[in-house]
């Protein structure tokens, strides 16, 4: 999409514009052809415009850099989508005072919603290290982070990964007594395809504690809201009107 694109785009200066046959608006610009300060306050108006009856949800805005024939997704993407239309697994803590900190895209996707602060979208080994020390000085709540591990193709992507298997048990070490971890992804895509768009195929969901049971299978399970259950149920004892939770399965003995 960006090969058929970037001539025109670099000359014009035009945005690039397309969907995912879904909600969500993808916007990209170049660095070259709009400031980023200027091209993110447009795709912020764009969003506060975009009402029914398109019934997008989500402006994704893409800074790109490179030159022409080589134009490629930057870093610090940015997302603008409207506050969720109902209760969320945010606003259930909040409401119970808990420490809600979401790192990365996280503030973005909820609209900062009931978050008690968000680090703003970065690297995603800038933001792996900024959750590894919050781990030493948050005494309580959630910790959220939203990481872009994955690079423009498969090659790139693999080595990315392999570098966050190597920096995850500096994570690991700082887990406490209590401490529940959770690893999974909020859709799956396949690099090895021309466009980078979502393949909805299945996500792992690893979890780990101090205290925790080992080698349990959680099996598939039927929505992402049982996470979410899950986690209210671990941080309030609480029961969420979504999901089923599988806290039950982690306890140890």
């Amino acid at each position: 999409m960006l090969r058929d694109c970037d001539a025109e785009h670099l000359s014009s200066g035009a945005l690039i514009v397309w969907t995912d046959g879904r909600r969500t608006c993808h916007v990209a610009a170049h660095e070259s052809a709009m400031r980023r300060d200027e091209f993110f306050q447009r795709c912020r108006d764009a969003r506060k415009l975009l009402k029914n009856p398109w019934g997008i949800v989500r402006v994704s805005a893409h800074p790109l850099v490179g030159d022409t024939g080589a134009v490629r997704f930057g870093l610090q993407p940015r997302e603008f989508v409207s506050e969720p239309p109902g209760l969320t697994m945010f606003d259930v803590l909040n409401r119970a005072s808990q420490i809600l900190i979401g790192v990365g895209k996280v503030g973005d996707l909820f609209s900062s919603r009931g978050l008690t602060r968000s680090v703003p979208v970065a690297h995603w080994t800038t933001l792996l290290s900024d959750v590894t020390g919050m781990l030493k000085k948050v005494p309580r709540g959630l910790i959220v982070a939203g990481l872009d591990v994955l690079e423009s193709d498969a090659e790139r992507s693999a080595m990315a990964l392999q570098d966050f298997d190597r920096q995850l048990p500096a994570l690991l070490e700082q887990l406490r007594p209590g401490d529940l971890l959770v690893l999974t992804g909020d859709h799956g895509r396949d690099m090895a395809k021309a466009d980078l768009v979502p393949t909805r195929e299945y996500v792992p969901l690893l979890t780990t504690g101090p205290k925790l049971a080992h080698g349990v299978r959680l099996g598939i399970r039927a929505s992402a809201a049982d996470l979410g259950h899950t986690i209210v149920e671990a941080l309030l004892g609480d029961q969420f009107p979504v999901g089923e939770s599988f806290l039950d399965a982690l306890r140890a003995g």
